[in-house]
Protein backbone atom coordinates (compact mmCIF):
# COMPACT_ATOMS: atom_id res chain seq x y z
CA UNK A 1 0.00 0.00 0.00
CA UNK A 2 1.26 3.47 -0.84
CA UNK A 3 1.94 5.84 2.03
CA UNK A 4 0.24 9.27 2.31
CA UNK A 5 3.58 10.87 1.41
CA UNK A 6 3.84 8.76 -1.75
CA UNK A 7 0.29 9.59 -2.76
CA UNK A 8 0.96 13.30 -2.22
CA UNK A 9 4.13 13.19 -4.32
CA UNK A 10 2.33 11.32 -7.09
CA UNK A 11 -0.36 14.00 -7.12
CA UNK A 12 2.28 16.72 -7.44
CA UNK A 13 3.96 14.78 -10.26
CA UNK A 14 0.69 14.56 -12.17
CA UNK A 15 0.05 18.29 -11.87
CA UNK A 16 3.66 19.51 -12.17
CA UNK A 17 5.69 16.65 -13.72
CA UNK A 18 9.20 18.09 -13.51
CA UNK A 19 8.86 19.32 -9.93
CA UNK A 20 6.99 16.24 -8.75
CA UNK A 21 9.39 13.77 -10.35
CA UNK A 22 12.36 15.61 -8.86
CA UNK A 23 10.81 15.35 -5.39
CA UNK A 24 10.04 11.65 -5.91
CA UNK A 25 13.64 11.06 -7.03
CA UNK A 26 15.14 12.80 -4.00
CA UNK A 27 12.93 10.87 -1.61
CA UNK A 28 13.55 7.51 -3.31
CA UNK A 29 17.31 8.08 -3.56
CA UNK A 30 17.63 7.88 0.23
CA UNK A 31 16.93 4.15 0.09
CA UNK A 32 17.68 3.22 -3.53
CA UNK A 33 21.39 2.82 -4.37
CA UNK A 34 20.62 2.65 -8.10
CA UNK A 35 19.38 6.23 -8.08
CA UNK A 36 22.39 7.36 -6.08
CA UNK A 37 24.69 5.66 -8.57
CA UNK A 38 22.89 7.22 -11.54
CA UNK A 39 23.43 10.66 -10.03
CA UNK A 40 27.15 9.95 -9.70
CA UNK A 41 27.60 8.68 -13.26
CA UNK A 42 25.74 11.29 -15.34
CA UNK A 43 27.34 14.68 -15.95
CA UNK A 44 26.63 17.96 -17.67
CA UNK A 45 26.72 17.65 -21.46
CA UNK A 46 26.29 13.86 -21.54
CA UNK A 47 24.15 11.88 -23.96
CA UNK A 48 22.04 9.41 -21.96
CA UNK A 49 19.58 6.68 -22.94
CA UNK A 50 16.49 5.82 -20.89
CA UNK A 51 15.17 2.55 -22.34
CA UNK A 52 11.82 1.78 -20.78
CA UNK A 53 11.21 5.36 -19.67
CA UNK A 54 7.71 4.66 -18.29
CA UNK A 55 6.37 7.77 -16.55
CA UNK A 56 9.69 9.58 -16.73
CA UNK A 57 11.37 9.33 -13.32
CA UNK A 58 14.83 8.66 -14.77
CA UNK A 59 14.19 10.76 -17.86
CA UNK A 60 13.42 13.87 -15.81
CA UNK A 61 16.44 13.40 -13.57
CA UNK A 62 18.78 12.70 -16.47
CA UNK A 63 17.56 15.83 -18.28
CA UNK A 64 18.35 17.90 -15.20
CA UNK A 65 21.82 16.35 -14.87
CA UNK A 66 22.92 16.67 -18.52
CA UNK A 67 21.60 20.23 -18.87
CA UNK A 68 21.08 22.13 -22.13
CA UNK A 69 24.41 20.93 -23.54
CA UNK A 70 23.45 17.28 -23.20
CA UNK A 71 20.70 15.08 -24.56
CA UNK A 72 18.41 12.40 -23.15
CA UNK A 73 16.88 9.79 -25.47
CA UNK A 74 13.75 8.37 -23.84
CA UNK A 75 12.33 5.15 -25.30
CA UNK A 76 8.82 4.10 -24.33
CA UNK A 77 6.34 2.10 -26.44
CA UNK A 78 3.29 2.78 -24.24
CA UNK A 79 1.28 5.59 -25.91
CA UNK A 80 -0.26 6.55 -22.56
CA UNK A 81 3.16 7.77 -21.40
CA UNK A 82 4.24 9.82 -24.41
CA UNK A 83 2.59 13.16 -23.59
CA UNK A 84 4.24 13.35 -20.17
CA UNK A 85 7.64 12.33 -21.51
CA UNK A 86 7.52 15.02 -24.18
CA UNK A 87 7.32 17.63 -21.41
CA UNK A 88 10.57 16.51 -19.78
CA UNK A 89 13.21 18.06 -22.09
CA UNK A 90 14.03 14.74 -23.73
CA UNK A 91 14.06 13.30 -27.24
CA UNK A 92 11.11 10.91 -27.04
CA UNK A 93 11.16 7.76 -29.17
CA UNK A 94 7.67 6.16 -29.10
CA UNK A 95 9.01 2.68 -29.79
CA UNK A 96 10.11 -0.47 -28.03
CA UNK A 97 13.76 -1.43 -28.44
CA UNK A 98 14.59 -4.84 -29.85
CA UNK A 99 17.01 -6.74 -32.08
CA UNK A 100 15.31 -5.65 -35.32
CA UNK A 101 12.49 -3.38 -36.52
CA UNK A 102 8.98 -4.75 -36.43
CA UNK A 103 5.76 -4.85 -34.45
CA UNK A 104 4.78 -6.39 -31.13
CA UNK A 105 2.11 -6.38 -28.46
CA UNK A 106 2.56 -4.57 -25.15
CA UNK A 107 1.14 -6.70 -22.35
CA UNK A 108 0.16 -4.54 -19.35
CA UNK A 109 -0.73 -6.67 -16.31
CA UNK A 110 -3.78 -5.77 -14.23
CA UNK A 111 -3.38 -6.55 -10.53
CA UNK A 112 -6.20 -6.00 -8.04
CA UNK A 113 -8.04 -3.98 -10.66
CA UNK A 114 -5.13 -1.60 -11.37
CA UNK A 115 -3.08 -1.56 -14.57
CA UNK A 116 0.64 -1.73 -13.81
CA UNK A 117 2.20 0.09 -16.76
CA UNK A 118 5.66 -0.17 -15.19
CA UNK A 119 5.52 -3.97 -15.58
CA UNK A 120 4.48 -3.96 -19.24
CA UNK A 121 6.18 -6.62 -21.36
CA UNK A 122 6.86 -6.84 -25.08
CA UNK A 123 5.09 -9.92 -26.47
CA UNK A 124 4.52 -11.37 -29.96
CA UNK A 125 1.67 -9.59 -31.73
CA UNK A 126 0.78 -6.14 -32.97
CA UNK A 127 0.06 -2.71 -31.54
CA UNK A 128 3.48 -1.14 -30.90
CA UNK A 129 6.49 -0.38 -33.08
CA UNK A 130 9.86 -1.98 -32.48
CA UNK A 131 13.19 -0.45 -33.49
CA UNK A 132 16.89 -0.90 -32.70
CA UNK A 133 18.91 1.43 -30.51
CA UNK A 134 21.61 1.63 -33.18
CA UNK A 135 19.15 2.98 -35.75
CA UNK A 136 17.27 5.33 -33.45
CA UNK A 137 20.32 7.10 -32.00
CA UNK A 138 21.84 8.10 -35.33
CA UNK A 139 24.95 10.24 -34.81
CA UNK A 140 24.63 9.93 -31.03
CA UNK A 141 25.65 6.25 -31.20
CA UNK A 142 29.22 7.21 -30.37
CA UNK A 143 28.41 9.67 -27.56
CA UNK A 144 26.36 7.69 -25.05
CA UNK A 145 27.74 7.97 -21.51
CA UNK A 146 25.09 5.86 -19.79
CA UNK A 147 22.10 3.72 -20.72
CA UNK A 148 19.46 2.76 -18.19
CA UNK A 149 17.59 -0.34 -19.35
CA UNK A 150 14.31 -1.47 -17.78
CA UNK A 151 12.43 -3.59 -20.31
CA UNK A 152 10.93 -6.45 -18.28
CA UNK A 153 12.64 -9.45 -19.83
CA UNK A 154 13.48 -8.03 -23.26
CA UNK A 155 17.08 -7.16 -22.36
CA UNK A 156 18.73 -9.71 -24.64
CA UNK A 157 16.86 -8.55 -27.72
CA UNK A 158 17.58 -4.90 -26.93
CA UNK A 159 21.30 -5.60 -26.55
CA UNK A 160 21.43 -7.40 -29.89
CA UNK A 161 20.08 -4.26 -31.53
CA UNK A 162 22.57 -2.03 -29.70
CA UNK A 163 25.87 -3.65 -30.69
CA UNK A 164 27.15 -0.65 -32.68
CA UNK A 165 26.28 1.78 -29.91
CA UNK A 166 27.97 -0.32 -27.23
CA UNK A 167 31.07 -0.72 -29.38
CA UNK A 168 31.31 2.97 -30.23
CA UNK A 169 30.46 4.46 -26.82
CA UNK A 170 31.36 1.89 -24.15
CA UNK A 171 28.72 3.43 -21.89
CA UNK A 172 27.87 2.52 -18.33
CA UNK A 173 24.81 0.26 -18.33
CA UNK A 174 22.26 0.29 -15.52
CA UNK A 175 20.11 -2.76 -16.25
CA UNK A 176 17.17 -4.23 -14.38
CA UNK A 177 17.28 -8.03 -14.84
CA UNK A 178 14.80 -10.33 -13.12
CA UNK A 179 14.55 -14.09 -13.32
CA UNK A 180 10.74 -13.97 -13.08
CA UNK A 181 10.62 -12.48 -16.58
CA UNK A 182 12.89 -15.13 -18.13
CA UNK A 183 12.46 -18.82 -18.88
CA UNK A 184 16.21 -19.30 -19.24
CA UNK A 185 18.65 -18.43 -16.41
CA UNK A 186 19.46 -14.72 -16.35
CA UNK A 187 23.12 -15.68 -16.44
CA UNK A 188 22.55 -15.79 -20.21
CA UNK A 189 22.22 -11.99 -20.15
CA UNK A 190 25.37 -11.72 -18.04
CA UNK A 191 27.21 -13.91 -20.56
CA UNK A 192 25.88 -11.86 -23.47
CA UNK A 193 27.31 -8.69 -21.95
CA UNK A 194 30.58 -10.40 -21.08
CA UNK A 195 30.97 -11.37 -24.75
CA UNK A 196 30.59 -7.67 -25.57
CA UNK A 197 33.42 -6.84 -23.16
CA UNK A 198 31.39 -5.67 -20.17
CA UNK A 199 32.03 -6.62 -16.54
CA UNK A 200 29.11 -6.54 -14.13
CA UNK A 201 28.19 -5.91 -10.53
CA UNK A 202 24.92 -6.31 -8.68
CA UNK A 203 23.71 -3.10 -7.04
CA UNK A 204 22.91 -3.83 -3.40
CA UNK A 205 22.09 -1.82 -0.31
CA UNK A 206 25.68 -2.44 0.82
CA UNK A 207 27.27 -1.32 -2.43
CA UNK A 208 28.42 -3.02 -5.62
CA UNK A 209 28.63 -6.81 -5.43
CA UNK A 210 30.85 -8.57 -8.02
CA UNK A 211 28.65 -10.50 -10.41
CA UNK A 212 30.37 -13.77 -9.49
CA UNK A 213 28.99 -13.36 -5.95
CA UNK A 214 25.40 -12.74 -7.05
CA UNK A 215 23.13 -15.71 -6.37
CA UNK A 216 19.76 -15.65 -8.12
CA UNK A 217 18.18 -18.03 -5.61
CA UNK A 218 19.33 -16.06 -2.58
CA UNK A 219 19.04 -12.56 -4.07
CA UNK A 220 15.79 -12.89 -6.03
CA UNK A 221 13.87 -16.16 -5.96
CA UNK A 222 13.93 -16.70 -2.19
CA UNK A 223 12.46 -13.25 -1.50
CA UNK A 224 8.80 -13.37 -0.51
CA UNK A 225 6.82 -12.85 -3.68
CA UNK A 226 9.81 -11.22 -5.33
CA UNK A 227 8.92 -7.95 -3.65
CA UNK A 228 10.65 -5.01 -5.31
CA UNK A 229 10.31 -3.03 -2.09
CA UNK A 230 12.52 -5.45 -0.13
CA UNK A 231 16.09 -4.19 0.35
CA UNK A 232 17.28 -7.79 0.06
CA UNK A 233 15.77 -8.20 -3.42
CA UNK A 234 18.56 -7.49 -5.94
CA UNK A 235 17.42 -6.79 -9.49
CA UNK A 236 19.57 -3.90 -10.70
CA UNK A 237 23.00 -4.35 -12.21
CA UNK A 238 25.85 -2.13 -13.39
CA UNK A 239 27.99 -3.09 -16.38
CA UNK A 240 31.07 -1.25 -17.66
CA UNK A 241 33.97 -2.00 -19.99
CA UNK A 242 37.29 -2.10 -18.09
CA UNK A 243 39.45 0.87 -19.00
CA UNK A 244 36.55 2.93 -20.36
CA UNK A 245 35.57 6.44 -19.32
CA UNK A 246 32.48 4.92 -17.72
CA UNK A 247 34.65 2.59 -15.62
CA UNK A 248 36.68 5.59 -14.46
CA UNK A 249 33.49 7.34 -13.35
CA UNK A 250 32.41 4.27 -11.42
CA UNK A 251 35.80 4.14 -9.68
CA UNK A 252 35.49 7.81 -8.73
CA UNK A 253 31.94 7.30 -7.44
CA UNK A 254 33.01 4.25 -5.42
CA UNK A 255 35.95 6.09 -3.89
CA UNK A 256 33.71 9.02 -2.99
CA UNK A 257 31.17 6.71 -1.37
CA UNK A 258 33.90 4.97 0.63
CA UNK A 259 35.31 8.28 1.78
CA UNK A 260 31.96 9.52 3.00
CA UNK A 261 31.09 6.21 4.68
Amino acid sequence: MRSPAQLALNAVARAFPRVGLELIWRRARRSDPTLELADALVRDGDVVVDAGASYGLFTARFARLVGPAGRVHAFEPNPARHARLRGLSAVVHPVGLSSEPGEARLNIPVIAGRAHDERAQVMPGEGITLATLDTELGDDRGRVALAKIDVEGHEGELLRGAAETLAASSPALLVEIEQRFHEEPITAIFDQLAELGFEGSAITADGLLPLAQFDVERDQLSQAGGELTSAAYVNNFLFVRPGSAAAARVATASASASGSG
